[in-house]
């Protein structure tokens, strides 16, 4: 017992409900769905990625350090290429990201009645200021847009993130049980429930 309950990766936690961690690149696509949305690039618009992103005094690297070169929409997203979500983020800026990720339901309880459930935090220039006191800086966009930063999310929001691009744009409540039965009789019976549509992102895009 003592073993378990001084364990540092704390195994009785449900990191699936409750762990809130930053997506990193798996939140990308919101970055990219936003940016065609907002008239900002079209698929095969190519950006260059020397390895490096100067934003004032500050320098972010690419995961690959000598660079993509020029790279479209869907090589970025193949190479998961950092620079190229950089500069799209910092030109979304914080609104917009904001209202496209709670668009898919993000920084809301998806009402699994498994243990606690977390929202998680979807960055925003009122909580910013309430919080931090200060607005977010460019370099705060950069780090947003590659899914690190402020922007934390637990594990069921991103697997229910990734089913509801799967599915074509909509939001399903999670359930673990099925059906449970009694000899033929059936006590308790689950169904799909639809908690959103999203609106703002077109089926082609999509």
């Amino acid at each position: 017992w003592l073993m378990l309950v001084n364990n540092p990766f704390k195994p009785f936690f449900d990191k699936t409900t409750g762990g809130l961690f930053s997506p990193g690149s798996l939140f990308k696509p919101i970055i990219a769905l936003a940016a065609l949305e907002e008239g900002l690039l079209k698929p095969e618009t190519k950006s260059f990625c020397s390895g490096k992103f100067e934003v004032g005094s500050q320098t972010f690297h690419c995961h690959r350090r000598v660079g993509h070169g020029h790279v479209s929409l869907q090589e970025a997203m193949l190479f998961s290429c950092d620079t190229y979500f950089y500069s799209l983020g910092i030109e979304l800026g914080i609104d917009r990201i904001e209202r496209y990720a709670r668009d898919f339901y993000l920084g809301r309880k998806l009402g699994v009645n498994l243990n606690k459930e977390r929202v998680g935090l979807i960055p925003s220039r009122t909580e910013s200021q309430r919080k931090q006191k200060r607005y977010l800086s460019k370099g705060d966009l950069a780090n947003i847009s590659i899914g690190q930063g402020d922007l934390l999310l637990t594990p069921i929001q991103l697997a229910n993130f990734y089913a509801t691009l799967a599915n074509g744009g909509h939001v399903f409540r999670p359930y673990l049980v099925d059906q449970v039965k009694s000899g033929d009789k059936v006590l308790v019976q689950n169904y799909p429930r639809i908690l959103h549509k999203v609106e703002l992102i077109s089926s082609k895009n999509l």
